[in-house]
C-alpha cells in the first residue's frame, strides 16, 4: 500500500494510487510542483517512474507526448500508462545521466536534429500538435507583457508578464522591446524559408540525458509544438544571442568567437542535413530567425499556466529570456550606427547605462577621431565609475576639438567626481571665456561653488555635510556621478551625511498619513506586544512592505541606491525595515550605536569597511521641537569608550523629503520630543548580504510583507529583500 503524505494536494491522491497501481509502486516522493505541472517519482520492484499530472489546459499534449514516444523509442522515455482527461502521465525511468559534458551536448545536439528531420516526414505524428504562427508572436508577446496583473487568478485563467515579473519589469520590457520589435520580426521572417517540424519546447539541459549504451534521450515534451527547426534552441544555449551570432560568422565565412557554440550549433545543422531537412545555406540563413522566435513564444506560453508553485522562478526565466532579446536587438542595431546611436538615446532615458555605452563604443569603432562620440562615450564611463575610460576619452575628444563645450564640462564633473574641486572651476572658467553665454557651464560653476561650501559647513565642529538633490537628478531619478561621489566622501569622512530633496514632501506626507492608519494604536506609551522599547517613550517597530511603505521609489530609490551599493557592493540586500516613534515628552536617548563591533578580540582593526547602514525619512520634520538624531562625527573609527570622549556632535534638522544616511558604526542618539505630536521615522537599513541584525530583532522579524507583495514587486525590490521570503520559505520546509 503506497504511503501518501497528508500535505501532498489531496488532488493528487487518486493518481498518485492510479500509479502505483499500474506499476505496484512502494513509496512516492515529489519532484516539482508548479503552474503548469506536478511531478512524482515512484518507486517499486522494478525500479522508477514518473508521474507527471498536467493542468486543463495542457491535457492535449498527452495524446501527443503519446505519439512522440512511440515514433522515437530510442529517444524517448517509454510510456507506461496515461488517463489524458485527468492529465495523468505515467513514464518510465530512462536509466540515464544527466548530459553534462560538452561532448554529451554535442551529441544530444546532433541526435536532435536527426529526430527533427525525421518527424518532418510524419505527418501524422506531426497532426497531433499546435503549428506555431510565426507572424502571431510579437503580437502575443506584447499582448502578454501589457496584461494586467491578476492577483488572484484561477487554474487556466489566462495571466500575462505582470503576474510572474510584477507590473514595473512588465511594463519595462514591453516599453523597451515595443521600439525594437520591427527589428525582432524582419529576423523571425526569414524563418519561414524553413518547414515546420517536432519541436521540444523546453530543451534546456534537465530534459537532456544520456543513456547506459551513450545515446541522449529527451525527456517532457508536453510542451511541443511544430515550427521551424532551431525554436527550442535558446533553452539549450541558455540564451539566443550567442548561437545567432555564432551562425551568422558562419553564414559570413568568418571564424566563431565561441568555439564551444559553434561546434553544438555545427552537430545540429549536421543532424538536419543527414536527413535532409534542409541545405547549410538555407539553415544558416534561417536557424537564426527560428531561434528569436522560440524566445518569444516560450515567454509568451508561461500565460496559460497560473500558480503559485514556482512563480518567482519563472519570472527570473522570463527576465533572463527577454534581456536576452534585448541583447539581439542591440547586436542587429550596432550594424547600422544611426540606429545604434537613436538606441543609445532611448537607453539613456531609461538609464541603461551599459546598453547605451556598448552600443556607442560600437560606432565609435568605426568613427574613433569624432569628438562628439568620444565625449559622450566618456559621459557614459563616468556615469559607470569607470573614470580611467572617462577620462582617456575625454581627453581625446579635446585634444581633437580644445573648444569642445560638451567635452571641457565633462571634464569638469569628472574632476569633481575626483573630488578635485580646483581643477574642476578651472576648466568650467576656461569653458566660459570661451563661451560666457553659456547657461550649462554657468550652472556648473554654481554647483562647484554649492560643493565648497559643503565642504567648509561640514569641516565645523557641529556641522555636517548637508547636500541638495537638484531638480533635474530628481526627475531623471538618480544622482549625477559628481553628486554621488560628494555624498560618498562626506559619509565617508564623518559616517553620516544628509541628503536634501530627495523625495516630494506630498508623497512624504502620503506615507505619513498611511503610516498613521495602519501604526496610529501604538501612539502611546504603554505595552506593545509587537514592538521594542528604544528608550523613553520611544518604541521600533517592524513595517510591512505593501504598496505604500514598500513603494519601489521609497524603498529602492534610484537616488539612493548607487550611494548603498558603493559602499556595500552590488549584491546588498536591506536587512531590516523599521520605523521608530518618540512620543511627545520621550527625553534624549543615550549615544550609541546600533551594533556591536563584528570582533571582540584586542587589536581588531577599527578603520573596517562600511558593512551596513541606515537611511533615516522622517515622517514629519526632525527639528529641535520634535527631535533630531545627534551624530558623534567621525565615531565610526572609534571604539565605544574613544566615542564618548568626541566632542563633534552634530544634530541635524532634516525636513521632509531629505534623507539621514548614516553608518551602522556611527554613535548617535535621538533627541528629547518637547513638541506635542507623535515624532515617526521610517528606517532602511541596507547591508553586505552575509550580515543579519542578531541584536535588535530578538522580539521582531526584521521586515514583514503584505500578502502578494513579493509575488509582484520588481526585480530591483527583489534583489534587496527577497532574501528575508527565501528564508522564511525554507523554514517551513518539512524534511
Amino acid at each position: 500500500m503506497l504511503n501518501i503524505d497528508p500535505h501532498w494536494p489531496a488532488s493528487h491522491t487518486k493518481a498518485l494510487h492510479w500509479a502505483a497501481g499500474r506499476m505496484a509502486a512502494e513509496r512516492a516522493e515529489p519532484i516539482a510542483h508548479s503552474g503548469w505541472s506536478s511531478t512524482y517519482c515512484l518507486v517499486g520492484p522494478k525500479g522508477k517512474a514518473y508521474l507527471k499530472l498536467l493542468p486543463q489546459v495542457q491535457r492535449h499534449q498527452i495524446a501527443a507526448t503519446l505519439a512522440v514516444a512511440r515514433r522515437f523509442r530510442a529517444q524517448v522515455p517509454a510510456i507506461i500508462g496515461a488517463e489524458p482527461e485527468q492529465g495523468w502521465l505515467l513514464v518510465t525511468d530512462h536509466q540515464g545521466v544527466d548530459a553534462d559534458s560538452a561532448e554529451d551536448h554535442d551529441k544530444a545536439a546532433q541526435a536532435y536534429g536527426r529526430l527533427q528531420g525525421k518527424a518532418l516526414q510524419d505527418r501524422q505524428l506531426l497532426a497531433h500538435f499546435e503549428v506555431v504562427d510565426l507572424d502571431r508572436l510579437w503580437p502575443d508577446l506584447r499582448d502578454f507583457l501589457a496584461r494586467p496583473l491578476v492577483a488572484d487568478a484561477r487554474p487556466g485563467e489566462p495571466v500575462g508578464g505582470a503576474y510572474f515579473m510584477g507590473p514595473e519589469d512588465a511594463a519595462r520590457y514591453l516599453r523597451l522591446l515595443e521600439r525594437r520589435a520591427e527589428r525582432l520580426q524582419s529576423l523571425i521572417a526569414r524563418a519561414h524559408r524553413l518547414p515546420g517540424t517536432l519541436d521540444h519546447g523546453d530543451l534546456n539541459a534537465g530534459n537532456l540525458a544520456i543513456r547506459p549504451d551513450g545515446k541522449p534521450v529527451f525527456i517532457d515534451w508536453d510542451d511541443a509544438f511544430v515550427g521551424p527547426a532551431g525554436m527550442s534552441l535558446h533553452s539549450l544555449f541558455s540564451g539566443c544571442v550567442l548561437p545567432i551570432m555564432q551562425l551568422q560568422r558562419m553564414a559570413d565565412g568568418q571564424p566563431p568567437t565561441d568555439e564551444q557554440v559553434a561546434r553544438r550549433l555545427l552537430a545540429y545543422l549536421k543532424g538536419l542535413e543527414s536527413v535532409g531537412y534542409a541545405d547549410r545555406a538555407t539553415l544558416l540563413a534561417s536557424v537564426p530567425g527560428a531561434i528569436c522566435a522560440g524566445v518569444l513564444r516560450f515567454v509568451a506560453h508561461f500565460g496559460r499556466f497560473p500558480g503559485e508553485g514556482q512563480r518567482a522562478a519563472a519570472g527570473r526565466t522570463m527576465r533572463r529570456r527577454l534581456s536576452g532579446l534585448l541583447d539581439l536587438a542591440d547586436w542587429l542595431a550596432s550594424r547600422e550606427p544611426a540606429t545604434a546611436l537613436a538606441d543609445a538615446d532611448d537607453y539613456e532615458r531609461d538609464q541603461e547605462w551599459p546598453r547605451a555605452m556598448r552600443l556607442v563604443q560600437d560606432v565609435l569603432a568605426r568613427a574613433p577621431q569624432t569628438p562628439a562620440l568620444l565625449t559622450r562615450y566618456g559621459t557614459l564611463a563616468l556615469r559607470q565609475a569607470d573614470l580611467d575610460t572617462a577620462r582617456e576619452a575625454l581627453g581625446e575628444a579635446l585634444q581633437l576639438d580644445p573648444a569642445h563645450l560638451d567635452a571641457s564640462l565633462a571634464l569638469a564633473r569628472l574632476h569633481m567626481t575626483r573630488g578635485d574641486l580646483g581643477h574642476a572651476k578651472a576648466v568650467v572658467v576656461e569653458a566660459l571665456a570661451e563661451q560666457p553665454g553659456s547657461e550649462a557651464a554657468r550652472a556648473l560653476r554654481a554647483r562647484i561653488d554649492e560643493f565648497e561650501r559643503v565642504r567648509v559647513a561640514a569641516r565645523a565642529p557641529a556641522g555636517l555635510g548637508r547636500i541638495r538633490v537638484t531638480a533635474q537628478e530628481r526627475r531623471q531619478g538618480h544622482l549625477e556621478p559628481e553628486t554621488l561621489a560628494l555624498v560618498i566622501e562626506q559619509f565617508d569622512r564623518y559616517g553620516a551625511v544628509q541628503l536634501d530633496e530627495v523625495f516630494d514632501p506630498a508623497f512624504v506626507a502620503r506615507l505619513q498619513a498611511h503610516f498613521e492608519q495602519k501604526y496610529g494604536r501604538h501612539f502611546h506609551d504603554g505595552h506593545h506586544p509587537h514592538a521594542l522599547r528604544t528608550g523613553d517613550k520611544r518604541y521600533m517597530l517592524t513595517l510591512e512592505l505593501d504598496e505604500a511603505l514598500g513603494d519601489p521609489a521609497l524603498v529602492a530609490s534610484g537616488l539612493l541606491l548607487p550611494f548603498v551599493r558603493s559602499r556595500l557592493g552590488d549584491d546588498c540586500v536591506m536587512t531590516t525595515y523599521t520605523a521608530v516613534i518618540s512620543l511627545p515628552g520621550a527625553q534624549d536617548q543615550l549615544m550609541h550605536k546600533d551594533f556591536s563591533p563584528l570582533f571582540r578580540e584586542k587589536g581588531w582593526k577599527l578603520n573596517v569597511p562600511c558593512w551596513s547602514l541606515q537611511a533615516i525619512v522622517p515622517l514629519v520634520p526632525m527639528n529641535e521641537a520634535t527631535g533630531g538624531t545627534a551624530i558623534w562625527k567621525g565615531t565610526q573609527r572609534m571604539g565605544e569608550r574613544r566615542s564618548r570622549r568626541q566632542t563633534d556632535v552634530h544634530v541635524p534638522q532634516v525636513p521632509l523629503g531629505s534623507v539621514l544616511l548614516v553608518d551602522y558604526k556611527t554613535a548617535h542618539a535621538g533627541r528629547a520630543n518637547r513638541g506635542d505630536h507623535v515624532r515617526p521615522i521610517v528606517c532602511l537599513a541596507y547591508a553586505r548580504p552575509w550580515f543579519r541584525d542578531s541584536i535588535n530583532h530578538r522580539k521582531q522579524p526584521p521586515m514583514r510583507f503584505q500578502p502578494g507583495y513579493v509575488a509582484t514587486a520588481p526585480k530591483r525590490v527583489l534583489d534587496l529583500v527577497g532574501w528575508w521570503q527565501r528564508d522564511l520559505e525554507l523554514a517551513q520546509v518539512d524534511v
